[in-house]
């Protein structure tokens, strides 16, 4: 991960922190790729105030959700925190797909008529988050994408495995205070999956549209 020598700190402990994004990304039949970002950011911050003669994990490393960020939030708007992420989102999209690193999944099916096999698009959508760091002068970072993120959601009628640190303690933390838990990702899982099964979403959730992609030589 990228070393940033002069993070911007948050709160009143100036704590070292980072943003989460999370990102949706589909294919459609035309091979067209959607991306849709959620638009409440999540603030993970490191437990003890930051300090760069503090090489301490407790001082360096930024875990835990602790607050959400929503784009009405002083915080943000002081800092262009949305518009930062979404430009660079847009940007970072736009070069996966132009690299060849995204591709369109197929699969062989009979024709009815001939028995000839031919392709199609199956359903293909994930769900990433991305990292983000912000120095002092206002300069954004890409830390890192996970592909595979930490989603915690409490209300699933199967119990959620807590196969992390980090969802155990999201679950400790939603279990002795539901109403004010921090992570809650319900809405954003049930959400994303309505998008990619119906291509659409309620009309006031906060997954938006931000770009359409063309496939790759189109």
């Amino acid at each position: 991960q990228l070393h940033v020598p002069r993070p911007l700190l948050f709160g009143e402990s100036q704590v070292k922190f980072h943003v989460k994004s999370y990102q949706h990304i589909s294919c459609d039949s035309d091979g067209n790729w959607n991306v849709y970002l959620y638009d409440m950011f999540y603030i993970a911050t490191a437990p003890q105030p930051w300090s760069a003669d503090d090489l301490s994990d407790e001082a360096q490393i930024s875990s835990m959700r602790t607050h959400r960020l929503y784009v009405d939030d002083e915080f943000q708007k002081t800092w262009n925190i949305a518009k930062l992420v979404q430009s660079n989102i847009i940007k970072l999209m736009e070069r996966a797909v132009q690299q060849g690193k995204l591709h369109r999944a197929t699969t062989a099916t009979a024709d009815q008529t001939n028995d000839n096999k031919v392709k199609s698009s199956p359903l293909q959508f994930e769900i990433i988050s991305a990292d983000w760091m912000l120095d002092q002068d206002g300069k954004i970072y890409l830390i890192e994408c996970n592909g595979t993120p930490v989603l915690y959601d409490p209300t699933s009628p199967k119990k959620q495995a807590l196969t992390t640190p980090g969802l155990q303690l999201y679950d400790r933390l939603y279990q002795e205070d539901p109403e004010n838990a921090v992570v809650n990702d319900t809405v954003i899982i049930r959400e994303a999956l309505r998008l990619a099964l119906r291509g659409r979403v309620p009309p006031k959730s906060l997954w938006k549209h931000l770009v359409t992609i063309p496939a790759r030589g189109h």
